[in-house]
């Protein structure tokens, strides 16, 4: 899930619009509450199962538990078909989630 789709799931099209069209002389009236989503999306990230649960509920708790559980079952998965170590693929995976977050707010503005 990109930003822009994080932003219409907490409920503003009208946001998401504004950040899909990169309309930037718009934003300095939406600055405060255009950071506040950033910072959210940057922890909760674009998984649609841990999106859901934070849009629902906001509790850290369980999307941090959403995130784990979706983490070891990819590190498993790639674990059973490639060998790699756990450790290996928590890091590779973790590293990925952080660099497709930058990638998807560079994408949405292309």
């Amino acid at each position: 899930m990109t930003f822009d789709e994080f932003i219409w799931a907490k409920g503003n099209a009208t946001l998401e619009k504004m950040v899909k069209d990169c309309e930037w002389e718009s934003f300095t009236t939406v600055d405060h509450y255009l950071k506040d989503l950033l910072r959210q999306y940057f922890y909760v990230g674009g998984m649609p199962e841990a999106v859901l649960e934070w849009v629902t509920t906001e509790d850290v708790l369980n999307v941090r538990d959403i995130q784990n559980r979706i983490l070891v079952s990819y590190a498993n998965d790639i674990l059973q078909r490639y060998g790699f170590s756990l450790r290996i693929c928590r890091h590779r995976i973790q590293g990925t989630h952080i660099v497709s977050i930058k990638d998807s707010i560079i994408q949405s503005c292309d």
